[in-house]
């Protein structure tokens, strides 16, 4: 099973770790083919390694969505969810101090529908 791992400010033994199982093709992008046995091992593992500052994402297939893959992510703000079987990745919204005040003073209206 192909299994993408990302990662970003964890500790050299994470990287390690994964070094291991996975080739690094880019800085903190970890890519391999691995049981998942193994795959639930490295992801237990990555997240126990990430600390307070550290983030990860899994990405690997699986039949169980329309898009053919699963997305595992640790101490991101970005968000996933399911829509009836296809992943969606939302991402935060930065209000800056300009939109809290236009937002301040804009009415929603309800359409009644």
């Amino acid at each position: 099973m192909i299994v993408t791992v990302c990662v970003k400010r964890v500790t050299s033994q994470v990287r390690g770790l994964l070094g291991r199982y996975l080739v690094e093709i880019e800085s903190g992008v970890f890519i391999g083919d691995v049981s998942e046995r193994v795959r639930a091992s490295l992801w237990g593992r990555v997240t126990n390694g990430c600390g307070l500052d550290g983030s990860a994402w899994m990405i690997y297939p699986t039949t169980d969505t329309v898009q053919g893959m699963h997305l595992l992510n640790y101490n991101t703000d970005w968000s996933i969810e399911d829509m009836d079987g296809v992943m969606l990745v939302s991402r935060p919204l930065k209000i800056t101090k300009q939109c809290a005040e236009i937002k301040d003073n804009v009415q929603i209206v309800d359409p009644g529908w």
